[in-house]
């Protein structure tokens, strides 16, 4: 049977004190969505931080032990963006206590899956974080080098992209389908905005729907890509329909 990250973790911390860990339940409750919104992530952590005395959790008490997926600074960023606006559910510690506890951490989009948590017999030696000094804010990136994907935040007009981005056939059967389609490439700013210049139409079936396509990308707004915290800007390609 595969030994989990958190358990193999726990055994390597025991090997120095005879301190046996305990599994406590411990999870999130009445969470809002954070003051800095999370874009889309895919990834899988281990994190250490003080038990909590309260319902809040000490999000400057967190270490980040072991990130896969992503940048650490970018997996520490979406975590505590997001425990920052949760409540702590799980055992409470006396206000002189300093005990550490250690979770696994599993995000998938925008959900945040938490594990039991386990004592740890003394403060864990954190991995080391991202440089961040090469990361340029002014400049566009691959979604594919991204920590956080944009998310689509709204748009002004209701009516516009739709229909499996990506899946759809080469050659579209278009008596069977409603509207126009196109490839289409643009770039969202670190700011969540969409400047219709940077659009580079790679295929449409309708050159006429070119100005409608623009003036739609125009009127949306997204939560902004980041590389390790950092807000981006983010080449997007969309491939589908346009109504």
């Amino acid at each position: 049977m595969r030994r989990s990250l958190l358990s193999s973790l726990i055994l390597a911390l025991l090997l120095a004190p005879p301190v046996a860990a305990q599994l406590i339940p411990a999870s999130l409750k009445d969470c809002k969505n954070p003051k800095e919104p999370l874009g889309a992530m895919t990834a899988h952590a281990i994190i250490a931080f003080l038990l909590p005395s309260g319902e809040r959790l000490d999000t400057a008490s967190i270490l980040m032990l072991r990130v896969d997926g992503v940048t650490v600074t970018g997996a520490r960023s979406v975590i505590t963006r997001q425990f920052a606006a949760c409540k702590f559910d799980g055992p409470r510690a006396a206000k002189a206590d300093t005990t550490w506890v250690a979770q696994e951490i599993t995000i998938d989009s925008t959900a945040i899956a938490v594990s039991p948590i386990r004592t740890l017999p003394h403060m864990p030696t954190a991995v080391p974080a991202t440089p961040v000094a090469a990361i340029d804010s002014t400049i566009a990136y691959p979604v594919s080098g991204l920590d956080e994907r944009p998310r689509n935040d709204g748009c002004k007009e209701a009516r516009g992209l739709y229909s499996g981005a990506g899946n759809s056939p080469t050659t579209p059967d278009l008596s069977t389908q409603v509207g126009s389609w196109i490839r289409v490439q643009f770039t969202i700013s670190a700011s969540g905005r969409v400047d219709p210049a940077t659009a580079e139409f790679q295929q449409v079936n309708n050159p006429a729907v070119k100005s409608r396509v623009l003036k739609y990308l125009e009127g949306c707004r997204y939560i902004p890509g980041r590389i390790a915290g950092i807000r981006v800007g983010t080449i997007m390609d969309y491939e589908g329909w346009f109504k």
